[in-house]
C-alpha cells in the first residue's frame, strides 16, 4: 500500500486535546460522597490548567517556519517497504514513523508546515489561508484508462505555495507527479491489479481566498426558482380561496334547485384560464396526489422501484468518493472491505439501474397496447398508425414534456448555482469539472443523447443523466414494437428477440476489446464503451418489454370487462396457463428460479471483484460472457418474479411491495435519483479532510444521503414536476 497517514497532524491533535477533554465531562450528582468530588475537583482544575498552557499563544496568525535547506529534505528511503497507516488520532512515534515526500522544489519548501506530507493528506487549508501572499493548491492523482474513460481517485495532496508565477499550476502538478511515481508501492499496486497499461493522471486546482461571487448564471437560475416558487404561492392562495367560497356556491345552487331554475353557466374567458395555470401549481392538490395509492395489479411495482432507489445510493456512496479524492485508506477499502461478503448486496448495485429499465419496459408496453386498445375502440387510433405523423408528435411530446422540466432544472442547479454554494480544499476541483463538462455538453441532456455525445463519461454533463438518455431513447423505439405487436404477436416477440441477440454480441466485442486493451479492470470496467451505453443496456429493458406482452396476454383488457367477463374473453391457452399458476408448488417452483437467478449473478459480480483484488484472475472467455449474460439474466429473473407479484400472486412478499407506504416514495424517485448525486458532491468536496471508511459511517452517510434526496425530491415533485403535468392539459387538451 501507499504510506498514507491520517488526516490530523500530530500539532492539530495538540492543539486539539483541551477540546476533547472537555468533551468528555460529566456533571456529579449531589449525593456523591465528599472524597469523590474532591478528586473530581483536582482533576478539574489540573485539566483546565494544561488547556490553559496548551492553548496559549499568539493572537495573529503564526509565522510560517523557515525555509528547510535544499540540502536538507525530509528523510525518505525509496528501497524501504511502505509501512501501514497510523491509526486514526495516532501521533507519529517511533512505531509508526512518518514518510514524507522528498519535497527539494523551491515552491513546495516556504509553505511546508501548511502542507499534505503524504498522499491523501490536505494539509492546513485555514491556516494556509491566513499567510499573506499564498494560494492552497489541491494534487488529485487518478489512474487513466485513456482519453474516452472515466479514471479512478487515488488519492490527493494539498499544499501551501507562494502566490507568484514561479510556483504555477503546472509547476505544482509536476512536482507532486514525480514525487509520486519515485514511491514502489505504487508500482507494486498498480502491478497487482493489472494496470500496467494504465497511467497516472494528476489534476491540479489552486485557489485564491475571494469569497464566491453569484455569477450572472447562478443568479438566473435563483430568479427562475422564486418565480416557480411564487407561482405556488400563488395557485396555493387561490385554491384555498376557492375552497372557503365552495359552501356558498353549494348553497345557491340548492337555492336554484329548489326554485327550479337553472344554475348559472360558468363562463370560461382569460381570467378564467388564467386561475387554472396558476392552480396547476397548488401545494394542497399536488400534495393530495402525491399520498394517492396507485391503483391495480401493478402496485407491488412500486415498493421495488423504491428498494431499487435505496440500492443505487448505496452503490453511490461507496463508489463516487472513489470518482473525486477517495478515502485515506482508498488501498485497504478495495482490496479489503470493499471484497469482504458483507458488501455483497453493494457491490451489485449497478443491477439497480437495470431494475429501473426493466421496469420501464415492461410499463411501456403494457400501458401503449392498453392505451391503443382503448383508441382503436373509440375510433380514434389510426389504421396506418406508423403514417401519421401528427398523431406520434404529440405522443414524443407528451413523453418529452412528462420528464424534462424538472430535468432542465435540477441540471441548471447543478451547472450555475451549486458551484457558489461551497469552499473547501476540494471544492475548486468540483467547479473546473462541472464547467468542463457543462458548459460545452449541457444541451446534449436536454435532447437525451448525452451517453452518445460526448462519447466519453469522463467528458459528460450531469454524468449520471446517461439513465434518462437510454430510457428515452428505448421509449421512442418501443412503440414501434407494440404496434408491431398487435398485428402480428409473432413478429413483435421476435423483433425483441434480435434485438437483445444484437445487444448481447456488442457487449461481448466491447467487453473483449476493453480486455486487449488494458481497460476492463476491477475499478472501473470500460465505462464509455460498456456501461453507459444503450446497446448494453437493453436487454434488461426488452424483458420488461416481452413480460409486459405476457402480462396482456393473460390479462385481455382487463380494464375494458368485469371480472366475471375476463374468463369468457380468454382463449384455451390463456385458461390453462392460468390454471397452472392456481398450483402453489408450481409457483414456489417459478419464483424460486428467478429469485436464484438474481443471487446467482449478484454473487457472480461480487466473486469477479473478490478474485481480481486477491489475484486470481479470471478466465478472458468467463469474463467476457459474465458480461454478455449478467443483464440479461437480470431481466429475466425480474420478469419471472414481478410477473407473478402483478398477477396477484407472491403472498406475503407481494403484500409489503404493494402497501400504499410505497405510492409517494415512487413518486419521488425520478427527482431523488436526479438530486442525490449533487448532496454527494457538495457533501464530499466540502470537507476539509479527506473521510475515513468504517462500515458505520457508510450506513450513516448512506442513510443520511438518502433522507436528504428524498426531502429534496419531495420538494421538486410538488414545485416542479407535477404542476408541469399538470399543466400539459393546456397543451395537449385531447389527451385528457
Amino acid at each position: 500500500h501507499f504510506p498514507v497517514c491520517p488526516a490530523v497532524s500530530a500539532k492539530t491533535q495538540l492543539v486539539a486535546q483541551p477540546h476533547t477533554h472537555h468533551k468528555h465531562h460529566t456533571t456529579t450528582p449531589l449525593i456523591m460522597q465528599f472524597v469523590q468530588r474532591s478528586v473530581m475537583l483536582l482533576v478539574l482544575v489540573h485539566m483546565v490548567t494544561l488547556s490553559f498552557v496548551d492553548a496559549k499563544g499568539p493572537a495573529t496568525p503564526p509565522r510560517p517556519p523557515p525555509a528547510r535547506p535544499p540540502h536538507q529534505p525530509p528523510s525518505y528511503n525509496p528501497s524501504m517497504p511502505p509501512r501501514p497507516p497510523r491509526p486514526p488520532g495516532t501521533p507519529a512515534g517511533p512505531s509508526h514513523p512518518p514518510q514524507p515526500f522528498p519535497i527539494k522544489d523551491e515552491c513546495l519548501i516556504p509553505y511546508v508546515e501548511y502542507s499534505g506530507t503524504y498522499l491523501q493528506e490536505l494539509g492546513n487549508y485555514e491556516g494556509c489561508r491566513k499567510l499573506p501572499k499564498s494560494k492552497y493548491c489541491v494534487v488529485t492523482e487518478s489512474v487513466s484508462f485513456g482519453p474516452t474513460e472515466k479514471p479512478l481517485a487515488l488519492g490527493a495532496i494539498g499544499v501551501c505555495v507562494p502566490n507568484n508565477k514561479s510556483c504555477s499550476a503546472s509547476a505544482v502538478r509536476n512536482e507532486v507527479e514525480d514525487l509520486l511515481n519515485g514511491l514502489p508501492a505504487w508500482k507494486k499496486w498498480k502491478a497487482k491489479h493489472h494496470l500496467d497499461k494504465a497511467e497516472l493522471l494528476s489534476k491540479v486546482a489552486c485557489q485564491s481566498y475571494a469569497k464566491n461571487k453569484l455569477t450572472g448564471g447562478a443568479l438566473g437560475v435563483f430568479i427562475v426558482i422564486m418565480i416557480i416558487l411564487s407561482f405556488c404561492v400563488i395557485g396555493t392562495a387561490t385554491e384555498l380561496w376557492q375552497w372557503f367560497q365552495s359552501t356558498s356556491q353549494q348553497q345557491e345552487e340548492k337555492e336554484q334547485l329548489l326554485i327550479q331554475q337553472e344554475p348559472p353557466k360558468k363562463k370560461k374567458n382569460a381570467g378564467t384560464h388564467i386561475l387554472a395555470f396558476f392552480q396547476c401549481f397548488a401545494l394542497r392538490h399536488n400534495f393530495s396526489r402525491l399520498l394517492q395509492p396507485v391503483p391495480g395489479g401493478t402496485a407491488c411495482l412500486n415498493g421495488m422501484r423504491v428498494i431499487s432507489m435505496f440500492w443505487i445510493i448505496l452503490g453511490h456512496t461507496l463508489f463516487i468518493p472513489l470518482e473525486l479524492t477517495s478515502y485515506t485508506d482508498v488501498y485497504h477499502v478495495i482490496d479489503n472491505i470493499a471484497v469482504s461478503f458483507d458488501f455483497v448486496l453493494v457491490d451489485p448495485a449497478i443491477y439497480g439501474v437495470d431494475s429501473f429499465f426493466w421496469l420501464s419496459g415492461f410499463l411501456t408496453s403494457y400501458m401503449l397496447i392498453k392505451e391503443f386498445n382503448k383508441l382503436d375502440a373509440k375510433g380514434k387510433m389510426p389504421k396506418k398508425p406508423l403514417q401519421k405523423i401528427g398523431f406520434w408528435f404529440i405522443f414524443y411530446f407528451h413523453r418529452y414534456f412528462r420528464l424534462t422540466p424538472v430535468y432542465a432544472l435540477i441540471l441548471l442547479m447543478y451547472w450555475k448555482l451549486t458551484p457558489v454554494w461551497g469552499n473547501g480544499p476540494l471544492w475548486p476541483t468540483y467547479v473546473a469539472t462541472v464547467h468542463r463538462t457543462c458548459d460545452k455538453w449541457w444541451w446534449t441532456n436536454l435532447v437525451y443523447i448525452n451517453n452518445m455525445e460526448p462519447w466519453a463519461m469522463d467528458s459528460e454533463c450531469f454524468s449520471w443523466g446517461w439513465y434518462m438518455a437510454n430510457d428515452f431513447q428505448f421509449f421512442c423505439i418501443v412503440p414501434i414494437i407494440v404496434v408491431l405487436y398487435r398485428y402480428n404477436k409473432k413478429a413483435g416477440v421476435a423483433l425483441c428477440s434480435v434485438l437483445m441477440a444484437f445487444c448481447l454480441a456488442m457487449d461481448g466485442y466491447f467487453y473483449h476489446k476493453g480486455i486487449q486493451e488494458g481497460k476492463v479492470s476491477v475499478l472501473t470496467g470500460q465505462a464509455s464503451n460498456v456501461y453507459a451505453k444503450p446497446y448494453i443496456r437493453a436487454p434488461a429493458y426488452l424483458w420488461g418489454v416481452l413480460a409486459g406482452f405476457f402480462m396482456h396476454f393473460l390479462t385481455p383488457d382487463i380494464d375494458a370487462y368485469r371480472n366475471d367477463e375476463i374468463e369468457e374473453r380468454m382463449n384455451q391457452t390463456q385458461l390453462n396457463i392460468r390454471a397452472i399458476l392456481e398450483t402453489r408448488w408450481i409457483r414456489w417452483i417459478i419464483f424460486s428460479v428467478g429469485a436464484a437467478l438474481c443471487i446467482l449473478i449478484m454473487l457472480l459480480d461480487w466473486a469477479q471483484i473478490h478474485s481480481n483484488a486477491h489475484h486470481h484472475r479470471w478466465d478472458t472467455g468467463f469474463l467476457i460472457l459474465a458480461s454478455m449474460y449478467s443483464r440479461f439474466g437480470w431481466g429475466l429473473g425480474m420478469s419471472i418474479i414481478f410477473l407473478l407479484y402483478s398477477l396477484g400472486y407472491g403472498g406475503l412478499p407481494n403484500k409489503f411491495l404493494s402497501h400504499p407506504a410505497w405510492a409517494p416514495l415512487a413518486r419521488m424517485t425520478y427527482t431523488a435519483y436526479l438530486l442525490h448525486p449533487i448532496v454527494m458532491f457538495c457533501y464530499y468536496c466540502n470537507l476539509e479532510q479527506i473521510p475515513d471508511f468504517t462500515r458505520f459511517e457508510f450506513m450513516v452517510r448512506w442513510a443520511a444521503f438518502t433522507v436528504i434526496a428524498y426531502l429534496g425530491g419531495g420538494i421538486a415533485w410538488l414545485t416542479t414536476e407535477k404542476p408541469f403535468m399538470n399543466m400539459e392539459k393546456f397543451i395537449l387538451p385531447g389527451r385528457h
